[in-house]
């Protein structure tokens, strides 16, 4: 089976957009979805948790944070630069947070934050839901990251809540919002970073739409923008990255992609880490399956220009041995594209290349 489309990877700007058409700005979408919420702009998540950290810094002498057992290292890597406190709560292979667990460690004054990340772009479920929300009203500090959201149409369950857009436009910024106001004081714009990332974008685009040889270029400048991501301060939101996001209609890109989600979920249930989802409120990263021999697949995938990251890979020592669900979703979660722009025809394709995949793993 040859290769007929190339999906996934990193985003590019559509060159069809019209610069002139001018949609809502983050400030507008807070206002919209998070009413009573303050509204800070950083130059991505990695920024907004730094502010969040060093915030609670001032205001405690020695705080601790409750993190999930399923999350990505670079939220681990940020509270050990900010030299934050925290512990792990068991999250399962199912992604269900072990709630009786989590209570006892509530019990202990020394956690005063609760971390929590609503997956792949999906509410937890009701009875979690529920749970934290009691846990609120005793007077625990909840935080939301919601990097791997576009303005979900579900209720916010934290205090403070931060998005990242690079993880679903072809721009760079996050958006803070906290029910306090706190001290987010940008210093800086990642300039070199951004020069990186967006030669990488040009020579993408011309390899994908123009066809032109240039796939290592692209994988080189984007390997070079990750290298300059992480830098002291707090970086802030760039104009253009601003301006892309206005010209950018938020509502269609996020049902395009639970009608992609939808169409993927018909052929691929089986596989599928959310077996029944309430895809209506949710606004779908990827979709991700859980599966044997999943770097086989991978690999097979990629040989036909099918990008499926893995989310996330957990490096040795970072989540102890002993939580054993989330190493073993680890160790067999694979996250299909979920992206607009393409036909359905490449939707069934790429589902066609992985069911193809899996019987000859």
């Amino acid at each position: 089976m040859s290769a007929r489309w190339i999906i996934g990877g990193e985003l590019i700007p559509n060159p069809q957009a019209d610069p002139e058409k001018k949609y809502l700005s983050p400030q507008a979408w807070a206002e919209r979805h998070h009413p009573g919420y303050y509204a800070n702009l950083t130059g991505g998540g990695y920024y907004s948790l730094k502010v969040l950290l060093a915030n609670l810094k001032n205001r405690m002498p020695t705080p601790a944070v409750l993190l999930p057992s399923y999350l990505c290292s670079d939220i681990i890597s940020t509270f050990r630069e900010m030299e934050v406190a925290y512990t792990f709560y068991p999250v399962d292979e199912h992604l269900q947070i072990d709630l009786g667990a989590l209570g006892k460690l509530l019990a202990d004054p020394e956690n005063q934050v609760l971390y929590i990340i609503p997956w792949f772009g999906f509410p937890l479920p009701d009875h979690a839901t529920e749970a934290i929300r009691a846990w609120k009203v005793q007077g625990l500090t909840v935080w939301e990251d919601r990097a791997q959201c576009l303005f979900p149409e579900f209720a916010p369950l934290g205090d403070a809540i931060f998005y990242s857009f690079r993880k679903f436009l072809p721009l760079d910024g996050s958006l803070l919002l906290t029910k306090e106001e706190v001290e987010c004081r940008p210093d800086h714009f990642n300039d070199v970073y951004l020069a990186w990332r967006r030669q990488g974008q040009a020579f993408r685009s011309w390899f994908v739409h123009d066809n032109l040889p240039f796939e290592a270029e692209c994988l080189e400048c984007f390997a070079r923008a990750n290298d300059y991501y992480h830098q002291p301060g707090v970086a802030g939101m760039d104009v253009k990255s601003l301006a892309w996001f206005e010209q950018t209609d938020i509502d269609t890109e996020t049902a395009a992609r639970r009608r992609v989600y939808t169409l993927l979920h018909e052929r691929l249930k089986e596989y599928a880490l959310f077996p029944d989802p309430e895809i209506s409120a949710a606004s779908p990263h990827c979709f991700p399956v859980v599966i044997d021999h999943r770097d086989w697949v991978f690999d097979t995938l990629k040989a036909q220009q099918i990008f499926a990251p893995i989310l996330w890979r957990f490096d040795e020592g970072e989540v102890p041995v002993h939580f054993t669900g989330s190493h073993a979703l680890s160790g067999r979660i694979l996250n299909l594209p979920v992206r607009t722009g393409f036909p359905d025809d490449a939707w069934e394709y790429m589902a066609g290349v992985f069911l193809e995949s899996l019987r000859h793993g």
